[in-house]
């Protein structure tokens, strides 16, 4: 059979060893997408080849991912096929990508911060609109507590506005002024909040180059949420495979190098930038169970776990550049005698997931603080009883690896039974927790070869072993 003169012509490229990605498309939005894959495969060909990166002005963005965006097409896998290894090193350009939402992969970023009707003895003045209800709060960037107002203007106008001050010399009245807009959204009725941005301003820190670019959200003033505007994003191409990456500027000094700090005072809020990673390389980012072992999104660290390969995170300190180099740590070891667990650990070297029952765990060296720990043991019987601790790790909470020796953390049974009392006007609030052996506190939520128990009854007794009042406990 003879084949069509423009297939025959393929064949001719082909053979010459040149990388074609073709696509039948009948839209020209489809033609188009088609056309910049080439272009970005044959850039990445070329980066390969000369070992440089393009200069930033001529750099086309690879690919830009949000959480909504839909999986790579399956003519864009086949492409990634055909190009060759790279060496241990992935480097790209990273992007602005703007962001209007706190729920996004910015979570980590997020400060909620309570406002005040009472004036700090810091600020010496208000702004000449403001209303003698003005609200007061406190904001950290970078290093430094930044004091601000926000109020309903005066005027006829009542625009809802903000100050910061950033120059922290007690003047609000020379600052930036932000208005915000109404948002109006339903859920279970309608309701109306707040938002404040996207905002700019110059970091306090005199190193960092970038302007800090954050929004704010409020309902009634009470509380303000201050979450980034922007983040940056990319894409490292690591042996044959494709990884989309991010990093999010999570404590708000205008640059992309602070690591996460053990131990962490607060896990929602860990006062160090973001990282994320498409580790499963479906298209997007899985950020939502930012607390299991699911995430892709992670407090910066040293180095990332890819596989079972590590490598060194290095990135620009304005955030426009990304390198990753594999690296061969130190290793220490973590011994929690042999439980059946499974651990999730937040590391300035690298996070990890540790599930089963191996004796010890190899681990790179650094400091590590144990998110969530979920502890198995099965009985004579062959009954399997689970038991879970969330942030209440006790020594798990702060501990380090060293090169070459060994951290015994002795965890579960023996348990010790704690019990709380909290009293509310007439009522008597009464919590109930289990305490392994390495301070460890654990639910009283216990499961049952995978089912819940129900909850444990009481008694309270007098010093005589009278019984005083008995009932049972209830999950809330």
């Amino acid at each position: 059979m003879l084949l069509p003169a423009w297939i025959r012509y393929l064949r001719g490229i082909l053979a010459f060893g040149a990388v074609i990605s073709l696509v039948v498309c009948s839209d020209v939005e489809g033609q188009a997408a088609t056309e910049d894959i080439d272009r970005n495969v044959m850039r990445m060909i070329r980066e390969q080849k000369t070992g440089t990166m393009p200069p930033a002005e001529k750099t086309e963005t690879i690919e830009q991912v949000t959480d909504e965006e839909p999986q790579k097409t399956a003519q864009y896998d086949k492409v990634k096929k055909t190009l060759p290894a790279t060496s241990a090193i992935g480097k790209c350009r990273l992007k602005y990508k703007a962001n209007r939402k706190p729920d996004s992969i910015v979570c980590l970023a997020c400060q909620y911060q309570f406002t005040t009707s009472e004036k700090p003895s810091e600020l010496k003045d208000s702004p000449a609109d403001a209303p003698g209800d003005v609200m007061y709060f406190v904001v950290r960037f970078g290093d430094k507590d930044i004091r601000g107002v926000t109020y309903r203007s005066r005027h006829r106008s009542g625009k809802v506005k903000l100050y910061l001050d950033m120059d922290d010399d007690g003047l609000v009245s020379d600052e930036k002024c932000f208005v915000a807009e109404a948002v109006r959204k339903y859920r279970f009725g309608w309701v109306q909040y707040y938002r404040f941005g996207p905002c700019a301003v110059e970091p306090v820190d005199a190193d960092s180059k970038s302007n800090i670019r954050f929004c704010v959200k409020t309902y009634q003033g009470r509380q303000l949420l201050f979450f980034p505007a922007s983040y940056r994003v990319g894409m490292v191409q690591l042996g044959k495979n494709f990884y989309n990456v991010g990093v999010i500027d999570g404590n708000f000094d205008g640059r992309y190098d602070k690591i996460l700090s053990v131990p962490v005072e607060n896990s929602r809020h860990p006062g160090c930038d973001s990282f994320v990673i498409d580790q499963n390389q479906d298209g997007k980012f899985d950020w939502k169970e930012v607390y299991s072992q699911c995430s892709e999104l992670m407090p910066l660290s040293k180095m990332v776990k890819v596989e079972d390969t590590y490598y060194r995170i290095d990135i620009a300190p304005d955030g426009s550049s990304l390198e990753l180099t594999k690296v061969a740590p130190e290793f220490g070891t973590l011994d929690v005698s042999g439980a059946n667990i499974k651990l999730l650990l937040w590391s300035d070297a690298a996070h990890q997931f540790l599930s089963g029952s191996v004796r010890q765990w190899r681990l790179p060296a650094g400091r590590y603080t144990a998110l969530s720990m979920e502890l198995n043991r099965t009985d004579s019987a062959g009954t399997r009883w689970t038991l879970t601790s969330r942030s209440q790790t006790g020594k798990l909470s702060n501990f380090e690896i060293r090169p070459g020796e060994k951290a015994s953390i002795k965890i579960g049974p023996p348990f010790l039974i704690k019990t709380t009392a909290e009293r509310r006007n007439e009522k008597v609030s009464i919590g109930l927790n289990l305490e392994g052996q390495a301070g460890e506190q654990y639910s009283a939520v216990v499961m049952k070869d995978g089912r819940r128990q129900p909850a444990p009854r009481l008694k309270i007794v007098d010093e005589a072993g009278k019984v005083l009042a008995s009932g049972k406990f209830e999950y809330g």
